[in-house]
């Protein structure tokens, strides 16, 4: 019997050898960072053998001898099978899966929805796609890079404001950028600019405040049913953003620190080519002081210096280069009383007159440094992170410097009695020095305009910027040096910001929780600006100082219950209040006069006035419940409802309800069609409608800042009422205002459906979504002209719709994967969107947007897309021929304003493009949008000046030809054309130089502005960015638990298609300003809401940088 026995164990044995001949051992590491991975399951495919790695990350399995496929698994990374082959050792790296990692989303007042339960379109990007990207701005680093999403800056100086808008744009006048949530607390995004077009900055709007690399991730919330809980200031959509403090996740158990540092290098992205075969002057004939560029030829030799005029001014010829020897350009400078003045010392002297590039001279080589330091730590009841960060921007021009710090703390716990309780905490100080930058090339303070048509022949670089005295010095009496405005005339912008949050939460049963939370939000801004005695808009200089305080509470009682009704239906239903107060405080000085240079201060002044400023308190309260209902797990269900009463509106207007529905329907689970190369099927369709207030004491009249004869007695102005200081006089200081209230002020609505699909291909290596949406705004909140025998000259009245109606897609494909770890992914965005301001009100037939006098404006009109360009047009004959005013040979110029332009885009799309190889990694991201108008006064001063070589005409005769336009004979009286003897036209004949073709009543400067607007197609290269994690056997043996080091490029290269050529011109800019602004003077020159103009702002940039991260 025993040896019957032991004859069975032996022959087990040998079977049990034979199945399991072998065994395969490796290491598992994460791909993102080298570190090893605990838990991962891995089995042999088609069995139930397997194992999960050790806390090393290091894991033993035995196998059959003919080997087979291993299947490595873990929660949020990508599965991936290994064929054993005659392998014994098998070590991988396990990537993020994506997919898996966005099925859970944070929707709408913080409520976390899996994926496939939205019947809705939403965004999410983790906060590396973000960060790190040599962009400080975190709204620009969204460009190219979310479906429905357009994005334009104000220019290229640092800190200078970003516009978005999801949707396109629905408010007349209105703001209409997404409302920002960050760690659940309602972010004011407003821009705050000071003083007029003509001397302001273009100032940054308060997302600015937000560090890049302190974001977890960011979530759009596009649609009205997605954001529809946030209430009225979430119509045009939502931003949701998680910082690293907020987040409520620690990076993993026990004790992480990390250590980030980059440097970026910022150079100008493109400027003008300009000619430099001509000198300044007009038809041929230099004229020192000209700011035209129609003067004779660099060269002496040619026939326009036989003009007798201009062989007078030649002092002599050099002998090296054979240029002429001209006055110096400072010498008529002699005038005691006249500014500036250098008396006698230039009087004689020569410059040669050769060409310079004033523009290149100028700009320099800007820099980015940030540098950051987080530590995170927790275990199974909590975790905290903290961080401190510090950037510092140098722009490409002299003395525009701005700094962001960034301090944040932010953790959660779990009690033993089950209450749990978390909150996070951030101050951030912003501080921006800026050159007068807003463009207006006609006149003003802009470095833009006096650098950009600057002759070639002045020196800028080489003359001084002052004279003795300090007073600008400049080839021009009547322009500013730009160097002198750099240093003497800075444009400062201070803020301190405070917000966080604090939460507690607790489990009434196992299907029932309470949540209440309470947040804040708090900055304080200073602008103070100072243009010095002797610049153009204020001779005797100007100081301004213009201070803001907003304050925000918000909060927030949420019961959430979930509850199984049946074996196959659910329910999740939401009850919430929510109580939220605004206060903006504001108070603006501006001082003229300054009595010593360089003493930047209002005391300093022979004159200060208040210019602006009051308080403005607003709140409302709101109730809104969310159900949603699941069936099988395959069949969603969404209603929503909520009501607010607004302290803004009428007492009879003021309670509003508006609510939404929205479904999902996952017909692969359904109808289990899932299979190799149909893996996802989700159909989504939701319809929501958003109510909106309005702004502050728009029902009734208010009161201003009026009286302009308290001197510079600050003290008895006793803000914002009339007071005064002990022992000095009692003045009144207020007025009402000229706007009529209306107390019918009825809400806006905003009404939106949309249906779209999520469907995944070839085992969820093809990912494609699909959106179309349709919009409706209506009883828009707007301020129209009244007739001034009212005694006002304005009126809020609700009028009109705005309608917008478009298609987004995103498209993920993965067409490489390899098991040796290399991977190719592509992923792509695109945007189709089209508006209309289907009506406005009976009698008014247009609003106006921004603009300057007679000349480009946006404007509103019924029937016609959303703020159209207008301006002034040559007149046409009925068959289209340009009329020609026969005494003059230019073209005749309309009277009145037409459209001249639809700024609005066709489509955008984004293809971003990512190459991985174990730790190395390539990314590239390329955007094109198509369409959209844009009037360039780049373009329209350039060539009407004479300044670019578009402007000379092929041939070696170069300007010495004359041009005719092809057009007809009209009258100038009648703008009519001139009819011959037989009623037929008479084609115009009369020759023009070239100088005439680009000035005044023709193609350029002075002439129409129909000329002056191009298509703004445009592709780029946005972003770069090279990668390496080092390996972890090279980290062993060093206190790293990972490092990467990271090359990056952003904005890198353009191209305008439909610009002239010699402009290089980047149309992703916006004169007008960026964002919700908030102006202190009635200044109809400046609106976030317009788009499609450029005056000359500080051209874009692009970047070079290296990124470094470790962790300890």
């Amino acid at each position: 019997m025993k040896k019957f026995l032991l004859l069975c164990f032996s022959f087990a044995f040998v079977l049990s050898a034979w199945a399991q001949e072998r065994v395969v051992s490796g290491k598992i590491t994460a791909a993102e960072d080298g570190t090893t991975l605990p838990g991962v399951n891995v089995v042999l495919k088609g069995t139930t053998t397997g194992t999960v790695t050790d806390v090393d990350g290091n894991f033993r399995l035995g196998v059959p001898s003919s080997g087979g496929t291993l299947v490595f698994s873990f929660i949020g990374l990508q599965t991936q099978e290994i064929v054993i082959g005659d392998r014994s050792i098998i070590d991988i790296r396990m990537g993020l899966d994506v997919q898996q990692l966005t099925e859970v989303v944070v929707t709408a007042v913080g409520i976390e929805r899996e994926r496939k339960a939205l019947g809705y379109a939403v965004s999410e990007l983790a906060g590396d796609k973000i960060r790190q990207k040599s962009e400080p701005d975190i709204v620009r680093s969204l460009q190219g890079k979310v479906a429905g999403v357009n994005i334009i800056g104000a220019g290229g100086a640092v800190g200078e404001g970003t516009n978005i808008t999801i949707r396109g744009n629905s408010s007349l006048l209105g703001n209409n950028q997404p409302l920002f949530v960050v760690d659940g607390v309602p972010f004011d995004n407003s821009t705050y600019t000071t003083g007029s077009f003509t001397s302001r900055t273009t100032a940054s709007n308060r997302s600015f405040d937000l560090d890049p690399n302190n974001i977890e991730s960011m979530t759009v919330l596009k649609g009205a049913a997605a954001a529809a809980l946030y209430g009225s200031r979430a119509a045009n959509g939502v931003i949701v953003v998680t910082t690293k403090s907020g987040s409520g996740k620690a990076t993993k158990k026990g004790l992480e620190i990390t250590l980030t540092s980059g440097f970026s290098a910022e150079t100008v992205a493109n400027l003008p080519d300009y000619q430099q075969r001509y000198v300044q002057g007009n038809n041929f004939k230099y004229v020192d002081g000209n700011f035209g560029t129609w003067g004779a030829s660099f060269d002496p030799n040619q026939p326009e210096w036989l003009i007798s005029n201009n062989a007078n001014l030649i002092k002599s010829i050099d002998p090296t280069t054979g240029k002429p020897w001209v006055s110096h350009p400072y010498d008529r400078y002699t005038t005691a009383s006249s500014s500036p003045f250098f008396g006698q010392k230039y009087v004689g002297d020569s410059v040669l007159l050769s060409p310079h590039n004033t523009p290149k001279d100028f700009f320099q080589t800007g820099s980015v440094f940030e540098t950051g330091l987080s530590v995170s730590g927790g275990n199974q009841t909590g975790n905290i992170t903290a961080g401190v960060s510090r950037s510092r921007n140098e722009g490409i021009t002299p003395f525009n410097i701005g700094t962001r710090t960034s301090v944040n703390i932010g953790g959660n716990m779990k009690l033993d009695n089950g209450l749990y309780v978390g909150g996070s905490a951030s101050y951030v100080r912003n501080e921006l020095t800026s050159p007068p930058s807003a463009g207006l090339f006609t006149g003003g303070t802009s470095i833009t305009e006096r650098l950009l048509y600057t002759p070639p022949n002045v020196d800028v670089k080489g003359l001084p910027s002052r004279d003795p005295q300090g007073n600008s010095a400049f080839y021009r009496p009547d322009n500013d040096n730009p160097y002198f405005l750099a240093e003497f005339a800075p444009q400062e912008s201070n803020v301190d910001r405070y917000f966080g949050n604090l939460y507690f939460g607790y489990d009434l049963t196992d299907w029932l929780n309470v949540t209440l939370k309470g947040g804040f939000n708090s900055y304080s801004q200073q602008n103070f600006g100072v243009l010095p005695i002797s610049t153009n808009a204020a001779p005797t200089g100007q100081i301004t100082d213009d201070r803001i305080s907003n304050r925000e509470a918000d909060y927030n009682l949420i019961f959430t219950a979930t509850k199984d009704i049946s074996a196959d239906l659910n329910l999740k239903a939401i009850l919430g209040g929510n109580l939220n107060k605004r206060t903006t405080e504001r108070q603006a000085y501006q001082g003229t006069g300054i009595i010593v240079r360089g003493l930047n201060d209002l005391d300093n002044t022979q004159s200060v006035l208040p210019f602006g400023g009051g308080i403005t308190e607003r709140g409302y309260e709101a109730v809104f419940t969310d159900l949603t209902f699941g069936y099988k797990d395959y069949l969603f269900l969404n209603l929503t409802g909520r009501n607010d009463w607004t302290s803004t509106l009428p007492v009879d207007q003021r309670s509003y309800f508006y609510g939404g529905a929205s479904s999902s329907f996952i017909f692969s689970d359904a109808f289990d069609i899932s299979n190799n190369w149909f893996s996802y099927g989700k159909l989504r369709a939701g319809f929501a409608r958003v109510g909106n207030d309005t702004q502050a004491y728009l029902t009734q009249q208010v009161n201003f800042f009026t009286n302009n004869s308290l001197g510079n007695n600050i003290a008895a102005f006793g803000f914002p009422y009339t007071s005064a200081a002990p022992g000095a006089s009692t003045y009144n200081v207020q007025s009402i205002g000229q706007a009529l209230g209306n107390p019918q002020l009825t809400p806006e609505f905003t009404t939106e459906w949309e249906i779209g699909a999520d469907l995944r291909f070839l085992n969820n290596r093809v990912g494609l979504e699909l959106t179309y949406y349709d919009r409706s705004s209506t009883d828009q909140i707007v301020s129209i002209p009244i007739p001034r025998s009212s005694g006002f000259d304005s009126k809020t009245v609700n009028i009109g719709e705005v309608t917008n109606s478009g298609i987004e897609a995103a498209l993920d494909i993965t067409p490489v994967q390899l098991n040796n770890s290399f991977r190719w992914n592509i992923f792509s965005v695109f945007t189709r969107n089209r508006n209309e301001v289907v009506s406005l009100t009976e009698g008014l037939d247009e609003v106006f947007v921004a603009g300057f006098g007679n000349s480009v404006q946006v404007a509103h009109a019924a029937g016609q897309p959303y703020g159209q360009l207008k301006g002034q047009t040559a007149e046409r004959d009925a068959a289209g021929n340009l009329l020609v005013d026969p005494s003059t040979g230019k073209l005749i110029i309309g009277n009145d304003l037409e459209f001249i332009g639809d700024p609005n885009p066709d489509y955008q799309i984004g293809i971003t493009n990512t190459f991985s190889f174990k730790g190395i990694s390539l990314n590239f991201l390329i955007d094109y949008r198509h369409g959209g108008d844009m009037y360039s006064g780049t373009y329209n001063q350039l060539y009407g000046r004479g300044l670019t070589p578009g402007t000379i005409p092929d041939g070696p005769n170069g300007r010495r030809i004359t041009l005719v336009i092809p057009g007809v004979v009209g009258d100038p009286t009648t703008q009519q054309a001139v009819l011959d003897e037989n009623g037929n036209s008479i084609p115009n004949g009369t020759q023009l130089t070239v100088n005439d073709w680009f000035f005044i009543n023709t193609f350029a400067s002075s002439g129409g502005d129909e000329f002056s607007v191009f298509d703004a197609s445009t592709i780029r290269l946005r972003e770069l960015s090279i990668g390496y994690d080092l390996p972890k056997s090279l980290l062993s043996r060093t206190p790293f638990g990972s490092a990467s080091i990271t090359f990056t490029g952003r904005n890198l290269w353009y191209k305008a298609l439909n610009f002239p050529s010699d402009l290089n011109f980047d149309p992703e800019t916006s004169s007008l300003g960026a964002g919700n602004i908030v102006g202190l003077t009635a200044n109809p020159n400046q609106s976030g809401n317009s788009q499609g103009v450029d005056f000359g702002v500080i051209p874009t940039t692009k970047r070079f940088g290296v990124n470094l991260k470790l962790t300890f």
